[in-house]
């Protein structure tokens, strides 16, 4: 579990996870996605050993009992390194400092591991307030990449 002032942010299990993606809840939201999720996270959460399992998951945020956001690792730390987050938190609490509290959360769980180096994240071009949410958690922009997105990174000084 990560804590931050106002979240609880609670890893799923496995079967939570499969209900999540499955009933199209959370963000989750279309076929596509889904079959994203299926391939690139429940298949591998699966297959991975259960200490491990926390890099393949949603992360739930709550606040006051209420869920508030959805945030995780894309994969592992990486050879290099490197490890990716995501966040998706629910209009009605946007523009609240909920993501900042979550991806700084994130960021502070990375600490602790000494095999990560680097937590970077993929944003859309055009999507400004989560570049800017990354910007007030830490991150700098490290590139334009040639699928539309861009690079954020922070390094950790573990």
């Amino acid at each position: 579990m990560i804590r931050t002032d106002r979240l609880h942010i609670i890893p799923l299990t496995y079967e939570q996870l499969v209900s999540r993606v499955y009933s199209f809840s959370g963000m989750i939201t279309n076929e596509e996605e889904q079959e994203n999720f299926i391939k690139y996270a429940l298949k591998p959460m699966k297959e991975a050993p259960e200490k491990d399992r926390f890099w393949f998951t949603s992360w739930v945020g709550y606040y006051e009992g209420q869920e508030v956001l959805e945030c995780g690792f894309i994969c592992p730390p990486t050879e290099h390194k490197v490890v990716e987050v995501f966040i998706y938190t629910k209009p009605e609490f946007q523009k609240q400092g909920f993501g900042t509290e979550a991806v700084k959360g994130l960021v502070r769980l990375c600490t602790a591991y000494h095999n990560i180096k680097y937590v970077c994240a993929s944003i859309a071009k055009d999507n400004i307030p989560s570049q800017k949410l990354f910007e007030k958690s830490g991150f700098y922009f490290l590139q334009d990449m040639d699928n539309g997105m861009k690079c954020y990174n922070q390094i950790l000084n573990n």
